[in-house]
Parts: structure tokens; C-alpha cells; sequence
């Protein structure tokens, strides 16, 4: 026969595999069924514990929202406030231009609204119009280390001026960038050189030694220009 035994929470006799190991060769004094009962009484959802103000009777703490993975946020949002704008990835582009243009304290206004270079007026006062005119013009910035430059050197920022460049690119598209006449086109020096694999200088100082451009540009680096007789 099988043993029984009480247990000491519901006085039941119950047999041996209804209780616990306490240890080798011996049992717990209450059942499995009398300890999970006090286990589950001793639980307290975290959901339902409440450490401010009583509450009226029934209320019952909403449960928190599960994490969702879905698409991801936007970059920016479009707000009229300048917190959001300032999100914009052109934003400080815009603004950079404009201290230039329009800030008589800063250091490169000399090179910009001191020659009269200006930005255009509704972009100056929204950046929003500013945005979307870029946007729709010449589209978003390739990369991070674009910038906006001006076509034509001498003229400001506005619709069809404007462009994205690299630094390189920007660097090369200043007053000391002399254009000079090949082929019957204007060209600027470092990029006929760079296609003719010549050295810039080189072809500068042929060029300052009365050299012509095709001559500058063609001959090979070491030989003499013949004279004309």
C-alpha cells in the first residue's frame, strides 16, 4: 500500500509523490497544491501596485503599449517653429549663407555681401521657401559633404545660381580661379590640367612666360617650346 501523509495547511492525507522534497530522505510538511497556492498568493502584478493617491473602486492601471518595430521616423519633422527647422538637413547651409550675405560681423563677409553678393529675398526671410526651392531645383544634397555653390561667381544666391558641389568643387569656383580660353571655350586651368595629366603650376608658369594655352597644356613636362622665327 501507499504511505499517506497530512499535510499541515489543508489536513488532507494525501500520498507520498503529493509533496515536496525538502532534502535527501525527506518531504515537505504541506503539499504541492496547499504551496502553489501560497506562492500565487504572494505574487503581486507589477500592473496593479499603485504607491500614489487611493483610487475609487475597480480602477485598474492600463497596461503599457508593447513595442512596435515598425518604419522608421522620419529625419525631420516639418514644423513653422525654428526647433524644427533646425532639423532640416539644409538648414545650416541656409543659414551659413546668410550670415555670409547679410552679417556684416561675420568674417567672410567681405568675399560675399561686401562685393554685393546677397541672398534672395523670400529665401533670406523663409527658410521653408528656401527648402523647397532647393529641393525642387536641384534636389536633395548627394551627401553630407556637399555644398551649395553659385554658379556663376559673381552673382547671389537664388533660382538658377545654385547648385550642389563638393569642397573641391567649391574651392575651384573663386575669383583667384582665372579662367583661360582653349578651344574656342573658357575652361578653368586646374581642370584642363587634370585632364591632360599636366601639372597646374607647370602650365601657369608657361603661361605667365608668354606660352600659349594649347602649348602650356600639350608639351610634355622637361621640353622647350621651339621659337617662332
Amino acid at each position: 500500500m501507499n504511505e499517506l501523509k497530512k499535510c499541515s495547511k489543508c489536513a488532507a492525507l494525501l500520498p507520498l509523490p503529493e509533496f515536496g522534497s525538502n532534502g535527501p530522505g525527506k518531504l515537505r510538511t504541506a503539499c504541492k497544491a496547499c504551496e502553489k497556492k501560497r506562492d500565487k498568493a504572494r505574487y503581486v502584478s507589477p500592473p496593479s501596485v499603485w504607491f500614489g493617491p487611493p483610487k475609487p473602486p475597480g480602477y485598474k492601471l492600463k497596461p503599457r503599449k508593447p513595442i512596435l518595430f515598425g518604419p522608421p521616423r522620419p529625419a525631420y519633422i516639418r514644423k513653422t517653429t525654428r526647433r524644427g527647422a533646425m532639423k532640416h538637413p539644409l538648414y545650416g547651409r541656409w543659414r551659413s549663407a546668410k550670415e555670409r550675405c547679410h552679417n556684416p560681423n561675420c568674417r567672410s563677409f567681405t568675399d560675399y555681401g561686401g562685393r554685393g553678393i546677397i541672398m534672395f529675398e523670400p529665401w533670406r526671410n523663409d527658410f521653408w521657401r528656401y527648402a523647397d526651392d532647393i529641393e525642387r531645383e536641384i534636389g536633395p544634397p548627394p551627401t553630407r559633404r556637399h555644398q551649395i555653390d553659385r554658379c556663376d561667381n559673381d552673382k547671389g544666391y537664388a533660382l538658377g545660381n545654385v547648385r550642389w558641389a563638393t569642397p573641391r568643387e567649391n574651392t575651384r569656383n573663386t575669383r583667384a580661379t582665372v579662367p583661360i580660353e582653349f578651344g574656342g571655350e573658357r575652361h578653368k586651368l586646374r581642370e584642363l590640367a587634370e585632364c591632360y595629366g599636366t601639372d597646374a603650376l607647370i602650365v601657369r608658369e608657361r603661361m605667365k612666360a608668354g606660352w600659349s594655352a594649347s602649348e602650356a597644356l600639350l608639351i610634355d613636362k622637361g621640353w622647350k617650346r621651339v621659337p617662332r622665327g
